[in-house]
């Protein structure tokens, strides 16, 4: 007679409790006050400073009791989307210096983001010496005759030829919209344009 032995293997309410997979309910409550912590963190600006209580720190205290939690991984993109539009801004006001220093705080966040290379090539293109600054008068603008029209429409065409971006500077929303619905009627593609409101009428091509 033949006997079959089935081994069986059942695992101990001690080796339950012992998964790692497993999030109890407290460890669940703690995440969702630090990513709570970490979102209040975001909104105050406070990316990754100070050192022991800043928003990319809580998410990333969130994300070892929770791998792969989404709103924590979001809060980590959105910290790198800070630092890269504050990159931006410096660039367009000539801070370059302030630039390359956002650029390094995004990159020491997530390095391969999206749109690291995008700014990063920004930057250099702004130190290279690419960029073109054209400077018009407030009563140009105000009375939008034939000569500013021409004007816009050289400037148009080199937008096309260098596939720029485009920074507006004018003393009302108004006044820039208008200048910007120039430009995009002498354009194939429509222009990427950011308003800036100071007294005077610039546009920047970068």
């Amino acid at each position: 007679m033949t006997i079959f032995l089935v081994s069986c293997q059942t695992s101990s309410p001690e080796q339950q409790i012992a998964d790692p997979s497993r999030v109890t309910l407290q460890e669940n409550q703690k995440a969702q006050s630090l990513l709570a912590a970490a979102d209040l963190a975001l909104e105050e600006n406070r990316l990754t400073t100070p050192l022991d209580d800043n928003a990319y720190l809580k998410y990333l205290q969130v994300l070892a009791i929770e791998p792969g939690n989404k709103p924590a991984d979001q809060g980590i993109a959105n910290i790198v989307e800070k630092y890269l539009a504050w990159s931006m801004d410096a660039v367009y006001s000539g801070q370059y210096r302030k630039a390359t220093d956002y650029l390094n705080k995004a990159k020491s966040v997530d390095e391969n983001h999206p749109n690291i290379e995008s700014v990063t090539n920004l930057i250099s293109s702004y130190l290279e010496g690419g960029r073109k600054t054209f400077v018009l008068s407030r009563t140009e603008i105000e009375e939008k005759n034939s000569e500013t029209l021409k004007t816009l429409k050289l400037i148009a065409a080199d937008i096309t030829k260098f596939d720029a971006r485009v920074v507006i500077e004018a003393p009302s929303d108004p006044a820039a919209r208008w200048i910007y619905q120039q430009l995009n009627q002498a354009t194939i593609e429509r222009v990427s344009a950011r308003f800036e409101m100071p007294s005077r009428v610039r546009i920047h091509l970068f």
